[in-house]
């Protein structure tokens, strides 16, 4: 079994479905990928066990072609290929390669000694219940705006809901002490997607994005790239009601900064918090500007307002790594920040909102 490639378009794919493969150690199939060419087209399939990823393109040939590969050398070697075309040929247990030279890939072996196929769980017969459509538009704002409000999974347990976008009505992250709320509906009821699922979905190049979900499944797919995986399965748990009542809650005063002033006065100030100040920075909105300093007060700038409506007196201690995480998410030149709750301050750019919750005093 034998074909050959253009080297850039195996280069393209190569490099694509390379993210969908999670490497763990532990799960063989995670540091593999599956090639197949048939019909004129080439599809390349990675996944981390949860979440399959492939990648496809039109080929310049009739040849019929199936092999699973470890992705690390193989991946390494195609993006090094300066060749116009890339010839590979099955030999026993090995892949040999035509490029710039002659290499051979030994190829993984399953428990009985055989060539590995790799799996395809979008060849099981599942029924669509329903289907409905996303723009890829809207996939890149969840990503720069709510992704900073995801909890780290390594600070999760298993499972947790608040690893996952709550997409909806709106599109909502939290990871508790910040959130996102995007102001956008996507599905009629409610689903939870995976961080790992949302990062692929950026692979896609095509606006339009075909959504169809199998039962506890879900699959996002244009003509070149498709994504399949399963939805986490306690959308119930997530905190959508109270997130939203903070959102609409009562913020009494509300400012305009500048977001590089306040991004520059921030950086400097990082560098005064201590071990012992747990990321504790005061803010002091004043008549002149906003005031943050370092818990020991040696370090005190004010930022200007740009803006300022129905000015009080405030003050709050915020966590200065959460608070820069959600400005640098805000894609906007001027910072508006809502201030005079009890709990939180919030920021907002049009359809997007980002909470931040306050420090409690110890």
């Amino acid at each position: 079994m034998k074909v050959q490639l253009k080297t850039s378009t195996l280069q393209d794919l190569v490099a694509k479905a390379v993210k969908g493969a999670s490497n763990n150690k532990l799960i063989p199939i995670t540091q593999m990928m599956g090639i197949t060419v048939e019909n004129g087209k080439i599809e390349i399939v990675t996944t981390d066990v949860t979440n399959y990823l492939y990648v496809s393109d039109t080929v310049a040939t009739d040849e019929s072609f199936l092999v699973t590969v470890e992705c690390e050398t193989f991946a390494k070697l195609i993006s090094k290929l300066t060749c116009e075309t890339v010839e590979m040929e099955l030999s026993d247990y090995a892949l040999n390669i035509k490029g710039n030279g002659n290499y051979s890939i030994e190829l993984p072996l399953d428990e009985n000694g055989s060539l590995i196929q790799f799996p395809d769980p979008m060849k099981e017969d599942k029924s669509v219940d329903k289907e409905c459509n996303i723009n890829l538009t809207t996939i890149k704002t969840i990503l720069n705006s709510a992704k900073a409000s995801l909890l780290d999974p390594t600070l999760a347990d298993s499972g947790s809901c608040y690893t996952a976008y709550y997409v909806g009505d709106k599109i909502i992250s939290t990871n508790s002490t910040t959130a996102c709320s995007i102001g956008i509906k996507i599905f009629d009821e409610p689903v939870l997607i995976s961080a790992e699922m949302m990062n692929l979905l950026d692979i896609m190049t095509e606006e339009n994005i075909k959504v169809k979900f199998l039962d506890k499944y879900v699959m996002f797919v244009t003509n070149n790239c498709t994504v399949y995986g399963a939805l986490f399965d306690c959308v119930e748990e997530f905190p959508a009601d109270a997130i939203n009542k903070f959102i609409d809650g009562d913020f009494e005063s509300d400012c305009k900064l500048s977001k590089s002033a306040l991004l520059s006065t921030l950086g400097r100030l990082e560098l005064f918090i201590k071990p012992y100040d747990k990321n504790c920075l005061h803010l002091v909105f004043t008549k002149e500007g906003l005031q943050i300093s370092s818990i020991s007060a040696n370090s005190v700038e004010i930022v200007p307002y740009k803006e300022s409506n129905n000015f009080k007196d405030y003050l709050c201690d915020i966590d200065i790594e959460m608070f820069i995480s959600q400005i640098k998410s805000q894609n906007v030149e001027d910072i508006h920040l809502y201030y005079g709750n009890d709990s939180a301050i919030k920021l907002a750019d049009g359809n997007i909102i980002n909470i931040v919750a306050l420090m409690e005093d110890e």
